[in-house]
């Protein structure tokens, strides 16, 4: 017989599994990309990005942004997909 606490771990489980799913896959963009994505300049996008207000990643001296980063960072969300 299942107890209220391993109801609730179940109910957790198949919770966190249906919001993995829903997660939409991720998409890789540019400084350009970005910045028509937020609705600014490339030039803004770096200056955030010099002030420590957007994740990013850099590869060949070029800036590369995750969408899901980005969304999760400006709802303030800790936890980066």
């Amino acid at each position: 017989m299942l107890t209220p606490k391993d109801i609730r771990l179940l109910a957790e489980a198949a919770a966190k599994e249906v919001i993995n799913r829903m997660t939409p896959p991720d998409t890789i963009l540019t400084t350009e990309k970005t910045a028509e994505y937020l609705g600014t300049t490339p030039g803004a996008i770096v200056k955030r990005v010099e002030r420590g207000q957007l994740p990013y990643h850099k590869r060949h001296g070029l800036l590369y942004f995750s969408k899901n980063e980005i969304d999760a960072y400006l709802l303030g969300d800790d936890r980066t997909p």
